[in-house]
């Protein structure tokens, strides 16, 4: 799979970006989970798929550095 660097650039915004509020909505959850159960089971269940799926673009990312045996 051959990617040109903009859409690298775009995957990695979108992947950190994913998992950035996954991440937030993890610690959301966390702190209401003390006032109500709903509410942060819900955040807790989203904010780990949202988690999941940030880290799944990461990895998805090609590496885009060619290896090549010549010398320069």
């Amino acid at each position: 799979m051959i990617l040109n660097p903009d859409q690298v650039k775009r995957r990695e915004h979108m992947g950190l970006g994913c998992f950035a509020a996954g991440a937030f909505l993890v610690i959301a959850g966390l702190i209401t989970l003390m006032l109500t159960l709903t509410i942060s089971l819900a955040l807790l269940t989203i904010g780990c798929a949202l988690s999941g799926a940030g880290l799944f673009m990461l990895a998805r990312i090609p590496d885009l550095v060619a290896l090549y045996d010549e010398p320069l």
